[in-house]
């Protein structure tokens, strides 16, 4: 069993290994002072929207970018369902980043059951952290953990609070980097770091040690 499940991870490693170098060369410009904040929807913005409405118009108003990540479809639909929860294209938030829009554009299977897309859980689930390396994402806050494992190491991974928002929003905007396996909120993840010719240093050693639970 435990050979079974070891090379179901390295079967991960050779997959999001072969994601990251396709990506390494195609990451958008960081433009200087800007800084990009990421806000899931479903369980985040949902659980308490007045006060992340005026925590991302505050960013927005300072000239930084708030994405949007979250699993849902952007359709006709989208802008009203957002703005029933204070969110206004804009003014609240300058992009929105959907899972299975993302899987569909780049031929992934994609299977719809009342409602709900169905993908596979590896690209589903890494697709953030796709998304995050594309784009410079300084940090998410998400409900989930399934989808920290798979965030650059560059960007903060944090559990949604209330309480605990504004001071982790102060960490990032003032210059504050995730540490591999920190009480961050930012769960352990692998090396991989933005030099001059793009994303380089995914360790795979470092990433494969993590999943067997042997990383310290």
């Amino acid at each position: 069993m435990k050979n079974e499940a070891l090379e179901s991870y390295r079967e991960e490693l050779r997959r999001f290994s072969k994601m990251e170098s396709s990506l390494r060369y195609h990451a958008t410009p960081v433009q200087s002072g800007v800084h990009r904040i990421g806000l899931d929807f479903h369980g985040v913005i949902t659980a308490s929207p007045v006060f992340l409405a005026a925590q991302a118009k505050k960013l927005m108003d300072d000239g930084h970018e708030v994405h949007i990540m979250t699993g849902s479809r952007y359709d006709e639909g989208t802008d009203a369902m957002l703005g029933e929860y204070g969110f206004t294209r804009g003014v609240h938030y300058s992009h929105y980043f959907s899972i299975t829009d993302h899987l569909i554009s780049t031929g992934e299977e994609v299977s719809f059951r009342h409602g709900m897309p169905y993908a596979d859980t590896l690209l589903w689930n890494s697709a953030k952290g796709e998304y995050a390396i594309l784009n410079h994402i300084e940090c998410l806050w998400d409900d989930s953990p399934a989808y920290g494992r798979y965030m650059p190491s560059t960007c903060w991974y944090f559990t949604f609070s209330t309480e605990n928002f504004e001071s982790q929003l102060h960490q990032v905007l003032n210059g504050g980097r995730p540490k591999v396996g920190s009480s961050s909120g930012a769960l352990k993840r692998m090396s991989c770091t933005m030099g001059p010719s793009g994303w380089t240093g995914l360790t795979p050693t470092t990433y494969e040690n993590w999943l067997t639970g042997e990383f310290v």
